[in-house]
């Protein structure tokens, strides 16, 4: 991969006082000189630098988004490719909160040990005392 060259505008008075410092710059080809000093070298990495951040922020800014397809999997004839979903909706009375929340920490432990028990989410509605409970089982026979 070779860099590109970004032709940099020095300000006036501080490339005067490096040049200044460097008294064996040749006024025809000052670039042999600069090379020695280390200052040519020193600038040609901050340039290849810059302009690797400039070709990232380019590809970010114009990035379209593009979404692969999905590999299918391919079940064996013998695999199960159902799962049982359980959605319940509870109402809870604001009184009895704390107690509701004992007793589904307990279910959601017991259930979880289960066979078949894939996973279980609980989402409470905001300000509200309803929550929505997820239960995702192997099968419906596990389940009863």
């Amino acid at each position: 991969m070779k860099p590109e060259v970004l032709s940099i505008q020095w300000s006036g008075r501080r490339s005067d006082r490096r040049l200044q410092r460097n008294n064996s710059l040749s006024p025809n080809n000052p670039l042999p000189s600069l090379a020695s000093s280390g200052l040519y070298e020193e600038d040609n990495q901050w340039i290849t630098q810059i302009n690797r951040l400039q070709k990232l922020i380019d590809r970010l800014e114009k990035k379209e988004l593009r979404l692969d397809p999905v590999e299918e999997e391919v079940l064996e004839g013998t695999t199960k490719s159902h799962i049982l979903i359980v959605q319940r909706q509870l109402r809870v009375l604001e009184d009895g909160l704390d107690d509701f929340r004992l007793a589904l920490r307990q279910y959601i432990d017991c259930a979880s040990t289960q066979t078949g028990c894939l996973h279980i989410a609980v989402q409470r509605i905001a300000n509200e005392s309803r929550f929505i409970l997820y239960e995702f089982w192997e099968h419906s026979n596990v389940w009863k």
